[in-house]
């Protein structure tokens, strides 16, 4: 069964040349889908965490210079949100995992 969740977010887009100083801000909402029937297993909870951060990207999607990025923080942000919405231990195992640092290797 698929559910919903209605998620607002604070996103910096740059609206001009990486060597300015000026930003905008732009609140983002989105309702994000998903399905709390899956929520109980390690496969489920991962698979609804990637759809969730996926529909992040599309919503904190941004045109820059003529190519498609999307802001991170946004992402980030969104994800977090729903995550807490939601509610589920398993998708917040999924989530605090997905946060491990990454370390680089060294000469």
């Amino acid at each position: 069964m698929k559910s919903s969740i209605a998620l607002l977010c604070a996103s910096m887009f740059l609206a001009a040349p990486a060597f300015a100083e000026t930003s905008n801000v732009e609140t983002v909402t989105a309702e994000l889908y998903y399905d709390h029937t899956v929520l109980n297993t390690p496969e489920g909870a991962t698979a609804t965490y990637a759809s969730l951060v996926k529909q992040a990207k599309e919503v904190c999607r941004v045109d820059l210079y003529g190519f498609n990025h999307y802001d991170r923080r946004c992402v980030a942000t969104m994800a977090a949100n729903a995550v807490e919405k939601i509610n589920a231990p398993m998708l917040t195992a999924v989530y605090e995992g997905s946060k491990l640092p990454i370390t680089l290797a060294s000469n």
